[in-house]
């Protein structure tokens, strides 16, 4: 894996260089992990109405390879411009109440250099593929739905957490 120091350096030879130095497309993880990131499971701990503490983790334990790596590419569109795509791939998340279908997101940002001047703009997440968030519902002894996770009704289960937010940069440097 790539570090990000390494991707911070990279940058910094990327807006120095002359543009007749550079490839025409780079590609580079810069983070990953063996865990979940995409959504947010639930602990399976609650407490009920009357105080009980009930505990069904197991429901939650995750049955499937987590894996979560995010980059970054570049493209180089023209002598002055670049198009950067922010990547990310999480390989979802599969339990018996809660699951998370592999996710691709992807990003653009347009960055155009000129002499002592960068200008930058895109967004994060402009494009997702998969990422479908499912749960189930549990029962109790009369028959009523119930959310697990919080122990709240089904109808009033709270909605999933996902990492999907669109972050919008605009960006101007100069150089002196």
């Amino acid at each position: 894996m790539v570090g990000s120091k390494n991707v911070f350096i990279f940058c910094i030879f990327f807006a120095v260089l002359p543009d007749t130095a550079l490839a025409k497309f780079f590609v580079f993880p810069t983070s990953g992990s063996s865990s979940h990131h995409y959504s947010s499971s639930y602990s399976g701990t609650f407490r009920s109405i009357d105080g009980r503490i009930f505990d069904v983790r197991r429901f939650y334990e995750s049955r499937k390879l987590e894996l979560n790596v995010k980059g970054i590419a570049f493209w180089q569109v023209a002598k002055f411009t670049t198009l950067k795509i922010p990547w990310s791939f999480d390989n979802g998340y599969k339990s018996d109440l809660f699951n998370t279908n592999p996710v691709l997101q992807l990003g653009a940002f347009l960055v155009v250099k000129r002499s002592n001047l960068l200008i930058e703009f895109g967004a994060n997440n402009l494009l997702q593929i998969g990422g479908r968030v499912s749960e189930r519902a549990c029962v109790d002894s009369l028959s009523r739905e119930f959310h697990c996770g919080t122990g709240l009704p089904w109808v009033d289960r709270p909605p999933a957490n996902i990492d999907n937010q669109k972050k919008f940069l605009v960006r101007v440097t100069f150089s002196f």
